[in-house]
């Protein structure tokens, strides 16, 4: 006969050997749970490598369909300036610095910060639309006008 200690002890032996296959299955589960996150994290890197290829493979066709070399990069774009400095305004005007200082200067105003001149293109635009000759009369036409022989 079994004395009511043996029968705990026997009891608690078989509930440690419920919880070691409980624990056994919860390790099993674990570790496929660890490899299905790890497989679709994978999954998910090679995706997002994917779409970045696609996404560069897309952006060279269209360079090249542009006239530009697919191995060069994509040019940057810079926002379209209101104002330049004295250089840019007489190489945008087609004249020298030198001419633009002694001619052009005077007649179009600016915007000074210091020892630094800034010309608005718009003014630039509209004293070159200002200072533009007639086409007809003037003498200057080769040799068409008053001054012709």
């Amino acid at each position: 006969m079994m004395s009511p200690y043996d029968a705990r002890v026997d009891q608690l032996t078989a509930e440690i050997a419920d919880l070691e296959r409980h624990l056994a299955y919860v390790d099993q589960r674990a570790v496929a749970l660890r490899l299905d996150r790890d497989h679709t994290a994978a999954r998910l890197q090679d995706a997002k490598t994917a779409r970045d290829r696609a996404c560069k493979v897309r952006d060279a066709a269209g360079r090249v369909r542009e006239g530009v070399s697919a191995d060069e990069p994509p040019p940057r774009r810079r926002p379209t300036p209101i104002a330049i400095n004295a250089s840019d305004a007489a190489a945008m005007l087609g004249v020298g610095p030198d001419f633009f200082r002694e001619h052009i200067v005077a007649e179009v105003p600016c915007i000074r910060r210091g020892r630094l001149r800034l010309f608005r293109v718009a003014d630039l635009e509209q004293w070159a639309a200002s200072a533009a000759e007639a086409p007809a009369g003037r003498g200057r036409d080769f040799g068409v006008g008053e001054f012709s022989s």
